[in-house]
């Protein structure tokens, strides 16, 4: 009996680390940096459906939380619009999962996905 009482309390106090750790965690992110000079309006593909994630004003940054990996991401400002697909890293400074996102940004537009867009 003592044995199942110990192995239970050792179970329990496991648990309950495991809890505080992935408590402690941050949630997931992706922070977009506006450097286009003009608003940008930033959209997240669902169901083959673009849905409004927010705007950002010039040389402003936004955080956008509880993405995950393989989100498609979609920025439109003026006459350009660029996409994302999200490829998470952990961050220690953060403490969780995060992609940064400048715009424009330096790097080809790849699409996501060929489809219809806002």
């Amino acid at each position: 009996m003592k044995f199942i009482n110990r192995s239970v309390a050792a179970l329990f106090c496991l648990l309950s680390l495991t809890s505080a750790v992935l408590a402690q965690q941050q949630r997931s992110r992706l922070i977009v940096t506006n450097k286009t000079g003009t608003t940008v309006e930033v959209f997240l593909l669902v169901r083959d459906a673009w849905q409004t994630r927010g705007r950002i004003s010039p040389g402003s940054t936004m955080p956008i939380y509880n993405v995950a990996n393989g989100q498609c991401f979609r920025a439109v400002w003026g006459s350009r619009a660029k996409e994302l697909l999200v490829k998470l890293v952990y961050d220690r400074a953060y403490g969780g999962w995060q992609q940064e996102w400048e715009l424009p940004g330096k790097d080809p537009a790849q699409p996501c996905r060929p489809a219809a867009h806002p």
